[in-house]
């Protein structure tokens, strides 16, 4: 009898064991597929091309296992990131995007709360909506001289992000890019920038200065304040040309810094 007992939960654990390490899989692209050890925690994407454009709504194949995924490995010849592809990820430890990448979709990062750095390819031109929304370990993003915009909530509540060099390519930057960026000290927009909209660094609360190297101080296209938010304005230094001073100062947003100094 206990020999039959002791044979039953054995079968029992052996099950219980198989039913926690699967091995799932599938198509993820015309040309990609993709295969998930949930015991290793090891997402790995095969092939070439872009990758199945996923939404909100309907999301990536592997979304009801995600917080199994630890590393994603991604092939050379991927084209494409999809929207939400790795939304809550939250255990994802390591991941590296090929410099082939050309798109980075919507909220394709949202929510993985490990990731404490990644480095995007030099092709990708935007950075869509809430692409690294609540990457709340994330300490360094490197963006290429390729970025043309930003989009809304892209980088909103990076909590431990310390350090984000803007390039110089930039133009635009969307509503809360930078909402509740709590570890951003300081922040340079490049001479290009045109637009900024509103509360793009909303309770940035570790903020201490600004540099803003365009000749004219860069408008906002929804008439509200791109600094709504940013209770510590009124003693912060903002640094610009020197020939452009004057300009800041007049202007009403810009103008409300505690100093308008010569960048150096």
């Amino acid at each position: 009898m206990k020999k039959l007992l002791t044979l039953t939960l054995a079968l029992i654990g052996a099950m219980s064991m198989n039913v926690r390490a699967e091995l799932l899989g599938g198509a993820c692209g015309a040309a990609l597929t993709w295969s998930l050890d949930t015991e290793k925690g090891l997402l790995e994407i095969k092939g070439a091309g872009p990758m199945t454009e996923y939404n909100r709504f309907q999301g990536a194949p592997w979304y009801k296992q995600r917080e199994d995924i630890k590393n994603v490995s991604l092939p050379e010849d991927l084209l494409s990131i999809s929207p939400y592809a790795f939304d809550g990820c939250i255990n994802l430890e390591a991941l590296v995007i090929p410099d082939k990448v050309l798109t980075i979709g919507e909220a394709a990062f949202q929510d993985c709360r490990i990731v404490p750095e990644l480095i995007i390819p030099k092709g990708v031109k935007q950075i869509e909506g809430r692409t690294f929304n609540k990457c709340k370990a994330a300490t360094r993003i490197v963006l290429p001289d390729s970025i043309l915009s930003i989009g809304e909530y892209a980088f909103s509540g990076c909590k431990l992000l310390e350090k984000l060099i803007l390039p110089e390519s930039l133009l635009t930057i969307d509503r809360y890019a930078f909402d509740d960026c709590d570890g951003l000290k300081t922040l340079v927009f490049p001479a290009k920038v045109q637009s900024l909209s509103y509360g793009i660094l909303y309770d940035c609360e570790g903020l201490t200065a600004i540099t803003c190297k365009a000749l004219v101080p860069p408008a906002n296209e929804s008439n509200r304040n791109p600094f709504d938010g940013l209770s510590q304005l009124k003693q912060m230094q903002l640094f610009v040309p020197q020939e452009a001073i004057k300009a800041y100062q007049a202007d009403e947003c810009w103008g409300k810094f505690a100093e308008i100094l010569p960048i150096e």
